[in-house]
């Protein structure tokens, strides 16, 4: 598959994104949104909207052709977070990350917030395929982090 997507739609797109929570912003400062319903807000978007939205982008129309290319896509980021945590072990004793943090430290250079915004971000531009890989990237990510934990 070949992603070719403007740059102008690409910014228009993180624009929208970008307005829509400002909008959010503007309503809580003016009181339209109260600070109680910001839990629930969060918990519709990550337990009902986001989850959704995976579902239907692992179930509706996704082709074999597209899971098999994306298969390697768990290790590449395996992979990549490998070297992130080498670069970042070398950056935090170049800025004297002190002994007890530099573990924190390279787990927050590598673990991305993905899913929040992330996986709308990337369905805006790219579609459903383009978030199947993003998942399937993520799923790297939730791999790489369990096996941190052994």
């Amino acid at each position: 598959m070949e992603f070719t997507i403007p740059i102008d739609e690409v910014i228009s797109k993180i624009l929208t994104f970008f307005i829509l929570g400002m909008f959010g912003v503007i309503a809580r400062e003016f009181g339209f949104i109260k600070e109680e319903a910001n839990s629930s807000f969060t918990n519709i978007v990550l337990y009902i909207t986001l989850p959704s939205l995976i579902f239907v982008s692992m179930t509706n129309d996704v082709k074999w052709v597209y899971l098999i290319q994306g298969m390697f896509t768990p290790i590449i980021c395996i992979v990549l977070i490998l070297i992130i945590m080498l670069l970042a072990l070398f950056l935090g004793r170049l800025i004297s990350v002190r002994a007890e943090k530099i573990g924190t430290f390279m787990v927050l250079s590598f673990m991305p917030n993905s899913g929040f915004l992330g996986f709308p971000i990337v369905f805006s531009i790219f579609g459903k395929e383009g978030l199947l890989y993003a998942i399937l990237f993520d799923f790297g990510v939730t791999i790489a982090f369990l096996l941190l934990q052994l």
